[in-house]
């Protein structure tokens, strides 16, 4: 009975998340200033430097210094990498040189697989402390609660801390973080806030990484003020912000178009008070202006981050990564579909870095790219795609289209020239593969960069269908990498948003091309699961596995699960209502229904084609009734019941608690009272 229990009561307890009366809606510019943040020391240890430190204990181990503490070493560091089966074999070793394991080794053999979620080797690990007569401690309690966090067992985590604790075990506080990280992994919010007000009560004051979490959360949920009240909670408590406390706070202010500017104050505020940003500070900087399409915001964070890695002699901490890149990609992708064609209505002022320096750029220098003014045309925006990626992927600009530049970008401090882009030679794909750059690229390049890449050109909404299926033919062949569905998904989309390749059968050949590929890896991903060799035995297999949702996620993480398999055949269907084929579009709408299995497909119904619905509705004006008919008999008939129309009437209109709907539901006073307040929340 956990009834009694005060963590089971703050977990089920609701919390609000409304801020103080006294909580400035905006920021003052001394904000930061008044609440005497002191930086110093605020560096977090990382897991490398724990490595390092370790790699440097073992170097100069020899075979007759292997003591129970070089093992423990030993086991330690394979766990910190992450690495459970090396961890497991220096243990081996351990046990052959007839060494007796302390709780110590054991702790770090058990963390080895709980940092992975490997639930079932951390219960052997447990049975060795049984068998060695050894006490687990309150680390290794610790530890086995985060391998059942990180496994996916929240809530058997939470009540074998509850078990524990009550056995008189002491739990150590950061095991309460890993509740918090979980829950926040889940989604749960409001679990996440209930287990902090557990550990305010319970433990005075919770540390940097679980407030550094929190703001996360904060993030997440686009809480700005929150986020705001809970920094100053804490810089009142006299606990030091480490840099991943800063970087959230700016994201959770710069989730939100209210505070989207102050974000930036934030970080200038930082800077003016000691902070020195490092380079995951700026790639904070460039997801949030992402989210709100900010190319000359994002352009300037860039060229302030390059400039500052020169001018400091190229430090580390400062060099742009993978995930600047990536970051920098995202803003040109949202750009182009969202703020193409409109006037930038976000004024903010220009950052003024206190480390700006006259050094030149010279040419063999890494990260020399700086961007010239930004045009708003989709054309040259997406040369400017172009060239950065040819800088940052190490090609040639042939990925792009079958003909090849004899241009280079220019990627001097003075900007880059449109003129490079000019066609100069003809070739065709084959030769093409022969002129590809044997640069390096800078960063590691994956599917998601290369997606993200391919997001530029699909959003764009030019008629440049053939270069988009060039790009997606010679963009993965070169990086040696496979597509996954969200690849096919993305030019799938864009091609059939367009007359012309629906037209010329360019975007219904990419579509029988895409359901080959899902075909394959649909046999493929049986076979792995069940050790199955032939296809003809796909329907038992099927049948024989232990549920559904076991195939479901493996589909879900190639992104070809039956929410995005619904979306691709409705843009099929509307590409087709597009050229009013109409009969084609009805042809598909009943192989949606067959896909896979029977019902497998969410039906497709009256609201999701607007457009062919409105056709068809005009054809049947003219006395044409033939698709009208048709349409009635395969697509759900939209719900015409009493409590159908409520419901839509509810998210349409304002009401109150005496409304006649809720007469009509029979919905009690409470539940009335929560449906409003969950309807006015959701408008705001």
């Amino acid at each position: 009975n956990l009834d009694a229990d005060p963590l089971s009561a703050a977990l089920f307890k609701p919390v609000e998340h409304h801020v103080s009366e006294n909580t400035n809606l905006k920021l003052q510019s001394t904000f930061i200033r008044n609440l005497n943040v002191n930086y110093e020391n605020t560096s977090d240890f990382t897991k490398s430097t724990k490595i390092e430190v370790l790699k440097e204990k073992l170097k100069d181990i020899g075979q007759d210094s292997l003591n129970i503490t070089n093992f423990t070493n030993l086991v330690r560091l394979n766990a910190l990498m992450n690495k459970p089966e090396q961890a497991e074999a220096s243990f081996d070793l351990l046990r052959k040189a007839k060494l007796e394991p302390t709780t110590e080794i054991l702790n770090h053999l058990l963390n080895a697989y709980a940092r992975v979620g490997d639930t079932k080797n951390c219960d052997k690990v447990f049975s060795i402390f049984e068998e060695k007569g050894l006490k687990p401690n309150q680390y290794t309690c610790g530890i086995y609660i985060n391998g059942l966090i990180v496994g996916g067992k929240l809530e058997q985590a939470i009540l074998q801390e509850v078990s524990w604790r009550k056995s008189g075990i002491e739990i150590p506080e950061t095991v309460y973080t890993s509740i918090i990280k979980g829950c926040v992994k889940k989604k749960d919010f409001r679990k996440a806030w209930s287990m902090f007000e557990f550990l305010q009560s319970n433990y005075n004051t919770p540390d940097i990484k679980t407030y550094s979490l929190m703001l996360h959360t904060c993030a997440l949920n686009k809480e700005a003020e929150k986020a705001l009240e809970l920094f100053q909670q804490m810089t009142e408590k006299d606990i030091k912000p480490s840099s991943t406390t800063l970087n959230s706070l700016i994201k959770a202010c710069g989730s939100r178009l209210d505070y989207y500017a102050e974000s930036f104050q934030i970080f200038q505020q930082f800077c003016l008070e000691g902070f020195k940003p490092q380079v995951d500070t700026y790639n904070h900087l460039l997801d949030i202006c992402a989210v709100h399409g900010d190319l000359e915001r994002a352009q300037m964070v860039w060229n302030d981050l390059c400039d500052r890695y020169i001018s400091e002699n190229h430090d580390l901490n400062l060099k742009p990564n993978a995930m600047t890149c990536m970051a920098m990609i995202k803003v040109f992708n949202r750009f182009l579909k969202l703020r193409v064609g409109r006037d930038l209505k976000i004024k903010v002022p220009a950052i003024t870095s206190k480390y700006e320096s006259n050094v030149p750029l010279l040419e063999n220098e890494e990260f020399h790219y700086r961007f010239s003014e930004i045009n708003t045309k989709k054309v040259q925006i997406l040369k400017e795609v172009k060239r950065f990626w040819c800088f940052i992927g190490g090609v040639d600009t042939f990925v792009f289209d079958k003909k090849k530049l004899d241009g280079k970008p220019h990627l001097s401090s003075d900007g880059v020239e449109d003129s490079t882009v000019e066609t100069v030679k003809e070739t065709n794909v084959a030769n093409d593969v022969e002129h590809r750059s044997n640069r390096e690229t800078l960063v590691d390049i994956d599917v998601k960069m290369l997606n993200n890449l391919l997001a530029c050109f699909a959003n764009s909404d030019l008629n440049i269908s053939q270069k988009i299926i060039n790009l997606f033919d010679n963009l993965f062949s070169h990086y040696n990498a496979s597509p996954n569905g969200k690849s096919y998904q993305l030019v799938l989309s864009s091609l059939t948003r367009q007359k012309y390749s629906m037209n010329n059968g360019t975007a219904l050949n990419f579509w029988k091309k895409f359901l080959e590929w899902d075909e394959k890896i649909e046999d493929d991903s049986l076979k792995m699961l069940i050790n199955c060799d032939q296809v003809k035995y796909k329907k038992i297999a099927t049948a024989t596995l232990k549920s559904s949702v076991e195939m479901e996620d493996i589909r879900r993480t190639q992104f070809r699960s039956k929410e995005y398999m619904f979306q691709n055949f409705l843009a099929v269907v509307k590409g087709y209502s597009l050229i009013n084929d109409f009969d084609n579009a009805l042809a598909t709408i009943e192989q949606s229904k067959k896909f896979r299995c029977s019902n497998y497909l969410e039906e497709i119904r009256f609201k999701n084609i607007r457009g062919f619905i409105d056709k068809s509705y005009n054809m049947a004006l003219d006395g044409d009734l033939g698709i009208a008919k048709k349409l009635v008999q395969i697509c759900p008939k939209p719900a015409k019941d009493d409590e159908a129309q409520i419901r839509n009437i509810l998210y349409e209109k304002n009401f109150s608690k005496n409304w006649w709907g809720f007469n009509a539901l029979g919905v009690g006073k409470a539940r009335r009272m929560a449906m409003i307040e969950a309807i006015r929340k959701k408008r705001k």
